[in-house]
């Protein structure tokens, strides 16, 4: 018993040092919250749109609700190639205008086409639509309505385009050439049952230039 007297204080005190690393520890990294709780975050954002821009876009639309209006031409559109003003896909309704178009085709390249042996000269400017048959079998219309002047159509099967950049000219064989040259227009029907290219010519006689609709259906 003598022997663990001496020991006794020195344990408590032990026991009071070895207290101490139990104790909460104070955090070691200031971690600034952004958000504040009470939400004093005062939006200066007003949001006045002040976007007054009149849309002044000239791109080629082809918004199926869009209407022909003969008193206004619609926006100009930039011939892509040497003949060929754009492409069209299925399900396409294009509204433009043969002012400002290409001037390679004519009558006579029509004749020797044997598209149509109307003697009336094309002379005036034309638009030319590519379009890529899917080769499905299936019949595709092909609608031109002219509404304000006459203006005509003529649909013939012309690979060498895609392949080779190449027009058409009279001095050319031309396959599967159809047209219509009615009144206001009119429908031509394609069937393939492969995949081939067609140049949609819209033109017309006399030098008309005027506006017309162009509605492609895959699915007549």
């Amino acid at each position: 018993m003598r022997l663990l007297l001496p020991f006794a204080p020195l344990m408590a005190l032990a026991l009071l040092h070895c207290s101490t690393p139990f104790e909460a520890p104070k955090e070691s990294v200031v971690r600034e919250d952004s958000e504040t709780d009470a939400d004093t975050d005062t939006d200066t954002d007003t949001d006045t749109d002040s976007d007054t821009d009149a849309d002044s876009d000239t791109d080629s639309d082809t918004d199926t609700d869009a209407d022909t209006d003969c008193t206004r031409d619609p926006p100009p559109v930039r011939n892509e190639g040497e003949c060929v003003t754009t492409e069209v896909h299925c399900g396409e309704n294009v509204f433009g205008t043969t002012k400002g178009g290409l001037t390679n085709f004519d009558s006579d390249d029509y004749t020797a086409w044997f598209c149509s042996g109307v003697p009336d000269k094309y002379k005036g400017p034309e638009r030319v639509f590519l379009f890529e048959h899917p080769g499905d079998s299936d019949n595709v219309d092909i609608t031109l309505t002219s509404e304000c002047d006459d203006l005509d159509m003529f649909v013939f099967q012309w690979e060498y385009w895609t392949s080779e950049a190449y027009c058409p000219s009279d001095a050319n064989a031309i396959s599967n050439c159809d047209d219509a040259t009615g009144s206001g227009g009119g429908t031509v029907r394609i069937w393939d049952n492969r995949a081939s290219h067609y140049f949609i010519v819209i033109d017309g006689k006399e030098m008309v230039e005027d506006q017309f609709k162009l509605v492609i259906d895959c699915d007549p």
